[in-house]
């Protein structure tokens, strides 16, 4: 059992795993190749290592090697196996359809789930072709037996790729031409990958043809699963901004995806390459404001994995309609009946309609428990605890079949900004924008609002990895630290905590922010207006840097105090060339109109709020800034930290720039 945490805002970029579907393929095609098959990037999950257990025992070689999995075709084809299949139905079928055509005694077996899943969709056909095959009540065990194939022309009565490619399959092995015909257009990677076999395809209008043929090994480039892609941007959809890489997104597995985006989701794609299955890309979906919208039977096949996750963020949103459900009554659950009772317990609502699903908007987000052992409703479970007020989860370990890193993704990085309220904070989208500049993969940034007596109770018992933190639990974050940087321990506040020890850098983040606009500040005189944690960085790293500093603050004796142990001088009017609110707001009587005038710059850290004193500055014509810039160059320097990286100037401006196109124009 684990315990899902409520996540307020979410922005990370996490990575999908080699595509389920095109990794079992590539296993059994290689197996009933000559040679040698090399496939990289593909998928470890239980459902391929059931596949590589099941190859092993119909002759082949197989090594699991440096990410990789090498098989070596079966020169002889064993008789009389008993293959188990364990949970994966795409396995069990297109073994049946090849085990069909290779003239053997073999029967195939599954778990209990698996065992309950209709097979006769694929026995029937086969059995028009001249196959000889039993089945236990249309399910397994399913027996074969040494039968004469034909050539074959079929029209499919269902929209299934694992059906097309189990008949496909038996035309292969029994060296016979196929011809099937489609209504709706279903996934195409048995056909693609066997022209990479060396096989004759040819695919139009919904007529597929695969001519007699034999098989060589190849190398097989696994893209990125788009189903389990999916599950993260789902994350994205409902609470920031989440990426994945190296995605494939060809038209007959991106069906979530243009689905979700014709009712306003905003889903872009970037770094888009061609290979054998279409178009990779990298995705990254923002939150969004997602319409009411209808999906047709005839899209079903291009998502019908992914419905119970569409149900899901329509439930957030503005709700759906999804026509020609039936078939998810046949999955590793019955996964419509699933939908339903997982909504009600978040207090949503959803109802099954002849043969569609009505999904309705308004999600009351309780927290709940949830069961099961279908890994893709464990983890639509836990989108949408995550989205709403937590919960707890029992059967978590099923998400091996699929998705073995669901989790783990998830809590491998975990970084965290923590403030009293932080609706208008941009550190998500900063902290994202750098990290996955600097190629750091696989990390989740939240920024979390919290109370006084939240904030010491998530201190105890913290479990992220670095935390950055801003007013006003900077000085909290200092007392949680078991060690401190020299700048910390002399401002005696932290805004980053990493591996229990404290680092302000709101300072240098600001000479950073001073340089990238060009101003020095070697023998210039600054006034800080503000000795709280930002006030104390941003004055230290100034004198460090060669100014001369002046501090001020409503309780004089708090600047007093520093200005002592920082060897600072105390604010007592002077005339100076920069002034720096490092407060939450500014009072008229420290930057009067006269000291404004005499300035040649002026700085207020806050952003995102009507600044007074900027309005001021402008008013009389002195350049003035907030503190956006300081935020982004801060983060910078944390994230350095993070990964141990040393400050580059030149980088940071240039991911600054870079940052400003994507999210300021």
């Amino acid at each position: 059992m684990i315990k899902v945490e409520r996540a307020q805002t979410l922005h990370a970029v996490l990575s999908a795993k080699g595509d389920k579907s095109v990794t079992l393929r590539a296993v059994l095609l290689g197996a009933l190749s000559k040679g040698q098959t090399v496939i990289n990037n593909p998928l470890l999950a239980k459902d391929v290592f059931s596949a590589i257990e099941c190859v092993k025992k119909l002759g082949a070689t197989v090594a699991v090697e440096g990410g990789k999995i090498v098989v070596t075709g079966a020169k002889k084809i064993n008789d009389g196996v008993i293959f188990n299949c364990e949970n994966s139905g795409t396995l069990a079928r297109l073994l049946i359809g090849a085990l069909s055509g290779l003239g053997v005694n073999a029967t195939v077996v599954g778990d209990s789930s698996l065992s309950k899943r209709p097979m006769e969709r694929v026995c029937a056909p086969l059995r028009m072709r001249g196959a000889k095959i039993e089945s236990e009540g249309g399910c397994l065990p399913v027996r074969i037996y040494p039968a004469s194939l034909s050539d074959f022309e079929y029209e499919m009565q269902v929209d299934s790729a694992q059906v097309k490619s189990a008949i496909i399959l038996s035309g292969v092995t029994s060296n016979t031409k196929t011809v099937i015909h489609e209504k709706n257009p279903t996934r195409d990677h048995t056909e693609k990958m066997l022209c990479d076999f060396g096989a004759f395809v040819n695919a139009c209008d919904g007529v597929i043809t695969v001519e007699k043929c034999s098989l060589t090994g190849c190398k097989i480039d696994v893209p990125n699963d788009p189903s389990s892609a999916a599950f993260y941007l789902g994350l994205g959809l409902l609470l920031g901004e989440v990426s994945t890489k190296r995605i494939m997104i060809n038209p007959l597995r991106d069906g979530f995806y243009r689905a979700l985006l014709k009712a306003g989701a905003r889903i872009e794609y970037t770094n888009k390459v061609h290979n054998s299955y279409g178009v990779v890309a990298d995705v990254t979906a923002y939150k969004s404001n997602i319409s009411y919208f209808e999906i047709e039977e005839g899209e079903i096949p291009t998502l019908i994995d992914e419905i119970p996750l569409i149900a899901i963020i329509s439930a957030f949103n503005g709700g759906c309609l999804i026509k020609g459900v039936n078939e998810l009554r046949f999955k590793e659950s019955d996964r419509l009946k699933g939908i339903v009772e997982l909504l009600s317990l978040a207090g949503g609502k959803a109802q099954i309609i002849d043969n569609s699903l009505r999904v309705y908007a308004g999600l009351n987000g309780n927290y709940f428990e949830y069961q099961s052992d279908d890994h893709r409703m464990i983890m639509c479970a836990y989108i949408l605890q995550s989205a709403s007020k937590g919960g707890k989860l029992n059967g978590e370990e099923c998400v091996a079949v699929s998705f073995p890193t669901f989790f783990e993704g998830l809590q491998k990085n975990k970084l965290c900004l923590i403030g009293k309220d932080l609706s208008l904070s941009l550190s998500g989208k900063m902290h994202k924008h750098i990290l996955s500049n600097l190629s750091q993969e696989d990390f989740t940034y939240q920024m979390l609002s919290l109370t006084e007596d939240e904030v010491n109770e998530f201190l105890k018992k913290c479990a992220y990895k670095a935390i950055n933190a801003t007013i006003p639990y900077k000085e909290k974050l200092f007392l949680s630290a078991k060690e401190q940087s020299k700048s910390s321990y002399i401002c005696e506040c932290a805004n980053y905590l990493l591996q229990n020890k404290g680092y302000t850098t709101d300072g240098e983040g600001l000479l950073l922010a001073l340089k990238y606009r060009g101003e020095r500040v070697i023998n210039k005189s600054v006034c800080v207006y503000g000795a709280g944690g930002a006030g104390r960085s941003i004055a230290l790293a100034l004198k460090n840097a060669g100014a001369k500093v002046y501090v001020a603050n409503r309780t004089a004796s708090k600047a007093v105090d520093f200005c002592k142990r920082a060897g600072l001088c105390v604010y007592n009017g002077e005339e100076c060339d920069i002034l720096i609110n490092a407060t939450s707001n500014v009072t008229d009587d420290l930057f009067s109109e006269k000291s404004v005038c005499k300035a040649q710059t002026v700085i207020d850290i806050n952003y995102n709020k009507d600044c007074a004193l900027i309005s001021l500055a402008n008013k009389l014509g002195v350049k003035a800034y907030d503190g956006k810039d300081m935020l982004f160059f801060q983060a910078y320097i944390c994230d350095c930290i993070l990964l141990n990286k040393g400050i580059n100037e030149e980088l940071a401006f240039e991911l600054y720039s870079k940052y400003k196109v994507k999210y300021e124009n």
